[in-house]
């Protein structure tokens, strides 16, 4: 009985420690996982190009007082960025030159209303949300990050805008599982 407890404990961290292995060799080749609903689940690979309209990007939070609050509260992890904030995984709906609307019923791009941008005015434990309310002319340099799959998901229909400067990286899906709107439908 001991041999064969033995070998199931070896079997085991054997697994283990390939899969860490595996692990560390996609995040150094450039392969990033995402769990959350705020882009489709799945693997994405680092792609060496400047962020455009429509495309996912990794960013770091900015050192402001709603990203503070969001981590309190746990819409963030903890990680690297700066005041230890976690990155997050967005895609980019608006750039310069973009006329955004923050309303009531939603997030508006050029006159289009986005899908899933409608703010919620409590988060699931009852605590009240911020409430963005303007209209806003992108400017140089400025990114407009949110889902498009999410309704709960804590994107610029909260904090606004955020410069190009907090882009780590822009991210290709490589294996995404089905979408929320796949889901759904």
């Amino acid at each position: 009985m001991k041999s064969v407890i033995r070998l199931a404990t070896l079997s085991i961290l054997i697994v283990a420690s390939l899969g860490a292995i595996l692990c560390g060799l996609g995040y150094v080749a450039g392969v990033r996982v995402n769990i959350t609903s705020s882009i489709p689940v799945g693997l994405y690979k680092i792609a060496s190009r400047a962020p455009h309209k429509g495309d996912y990007v990794i960013f770091c939070p900015p050192e402001h007082a709603i990203f503070s609050l969001a981590h309190k509260r746990g819409y963030i992890g903890s990680g690297f960025c700066p005041a230890g904030y976690g990155e997050m995984m967005k895609q980019i709906v608006a750039v310069e030159g973009d006329s955004v609307g923050f309303r009531t019923r939603g997030v508006y791009v050029n006159g289009q209303r986005l899908a899933f941008s409608a703010p919620l005015t409590l988060d699931p434990s009852g605590r009240p949300l911020p409430a963005l309310r303007m209209e806003h002319t992108m400017g140089k340099g400025e990114l407009l990050l949110m889902t498009d799959q999410s309704a709960s998901s804590f994107d610029a229909r909260y904090f606004g805008p955020v410069t190009a400067s907090q882009v780590v990286a822009v991210v290709s899906p490589l294996l995404i599982w089905r979408s929320v709107n796949d889901i759904a439908n």
